[in-house]
């Protein structure tokens, strides 16, 4: 049986995500994307994995990098989703950042919380690289709505129910 990948697509679609900004630092200046295939891997070492698109022009920028910020997106950050999804030079712009203490990757202020983290593996993942991260450092940074993507909208958990 042969797979639609539209039709894939729009059935993954239906699984509700997290959104988070990855950043790194390559040839010394700094570099983002958003990423909505993240998840925790293990507590114990505590670990995390993403996956980015190989066709992205972004993707030379992560593929032999050893270190990663993650932020972990607010309600009210969707311009930043889109901003960082987008493949424009000037996405920082405006962006209220803070660096690692121990990654020196850009953490957005504003964001719910963050990751700093070091690239342990790779894998192949078909038109994706699967990568898995130890994490170095972390913090919460407010109390805000997450920011949820679901049938390609974003959406604001707002309440518990």
């Amino acid at each position: 049986m042969s797979i639609n990948s539209l039709e894939f697509r729009k059935t993954l679609a239906n699984l509700a995500s997290s959104v988070c900004i990855i950043s790194t630092v390559f040839e010394e200046e700094i570099h983002g994307i958003t990423i909505s295939s993240f998840t925790s891997l293990s507590l114990d070492p505590p670990m995390i994995l993403f996956c980015l698109g190989k066709h992205s022009k972004k993707y030379q920028y992560f593929q032999d990098t050893k270190l990663v910020g993650v932020s972990i997106l607010n309600s009210s950050q969707d311009y930043l989703s889109n901003n960082f999804s987008r493949n424009h030079e000037n996405y920082w712009d405006s962006v209220d950042i803070m660096l690692g203490e121990q990654s020196k990757c850009p953490i957005i202020k504003d964001s719910l919380g963050f990751l700093e983290c070091g690239i342990e593996a790779k894998y192949d993942g078909g038109d994706h690289t699967i990568f898995t991260a130890k994490v170095i450092n972390h913090g919460k940074l407010n109390d805000f709505s997450p920011l949820i993507h679901f049938r390609s909208e974003y959406w604001a958990i707002n309440s518990k129910e």
